[in-house]
């Protein structure tokens, strides 16, 4: 008969090893995560209205007042988003990009930037054109 190694407990895991365990598909869904938040703009809207939602607003009602300010407003289109930068009383959203529809079926582009307080609404607003394509 062999003699029997005496009953030991089994090993327990330590947190360490069931961190390292996980680590790599952790590191692999945030950056499938950032990935998607950078070339989806629907999921950059997401997030943006739930990381920072005062910007997002601000972005938001420029982007409505320029779509307003083109020629044609029924034919008009968000080409670039801008970008929305905090000043101390608000914010300001610059390089929203919009093409419309102009004279004699040409796409009109021009550029937006404006200032919008705390509240949502425009202090200042400036277009510039850009260029015509037919």
């Amino acid at each position: 008969m062999q003699p029997t190694a005496p009953d030991l407990p089994p090993r327990r895991r330590t947190g360490k090893r069931r961190l390292g365990r996980y680590l790599p598909l952790v590191i692999f869904v945030l950056f499938g995560l950032f990935i998607l938040k950078e070339q989806v703009p629907a999921v950059d809207q997401w997030f943006q209205k739930l990381a920072a939602p005062e910007r997002f607003a601000a972005g938001e009602t420029c982007r409505r007042a320029a779509l307003n300010a083109a020629d044609h407003p029924g034919f008009a289109r968000v080409r670039h988003t801008g970008t929305v930068h905090d000043t101390r009383d608000g914010f300001y959203v610059e390089g929203v990009e919009i093409g419309s529809l102009g004279d004699g079926g040409a796409e009109t582009v021009f550029r937006y930037n404006c200032y919008v307080d705390r509240e949502g609404n425009i202090v200042s607003s400036n277009r510039t054109d850009v260029a015509t394509r037919p």
